[in-house]
Parts: C-alpha cells; structure tokens; sequence
C-alpha cells in the first residue's frame, strides 16, 4: 500500500540498523487479502500494487539502501 499525499502513511520499504545491522523491511498483501480488506464499491483511497510489482520495487528500493538482512511481512 501506499498513500502518498497522507503525511506518515505506510512507507514501501523501511530500513533501520539494529545491532549495527542494517535491516530492510517490506509488506506486500496479495490480491484476494486486498479484497478482503476493501471490498467493490469501497471508497479505500488507497493505491494497491500487485504482488509481483510491489515485490520488484521493494527489492529495488532495499538494494538501493544497501541493507544487510532484509525481512518480507505478506498478507495473502
């Protein structure tokens, strides 16, 4: 999910060093949860991205950030 014009919303990615360890973190919710969640003819106002996209611009964005361990919360 991402909601860029909420000010703290959720982030793609997050990273943060624990124990001198650069970690990366990422969620990506499948399709059926996302429909669960916000079924037709809710008004959501949230952007979803598939999975597989999502997952392409998560591994982007943590390589970019040069993270040692990287951590995937799905929600499918």
């Amino acid at each position: 999910f991402e909601t860029p014009d909420l000010e703290g919303g959720p982030k793609k990615v997050a990273t943060f060093e624990l124990g001198g360890v650069k970690v990366g973190a990422a969620m990506v919710v499948g399709e059926a949860k996302y429909r669960a969640l916000f079924p037709e003819g809710a008004d959501a106002q949230v952007t979803f991205t598939p999975p597989v996209q999502a997952l392409e611009e998560a591994k982007t964005a943590l390589k970019a950030a040069e993270t040692e361990i990287n951590v995937l919360l799905s929600y499918a």
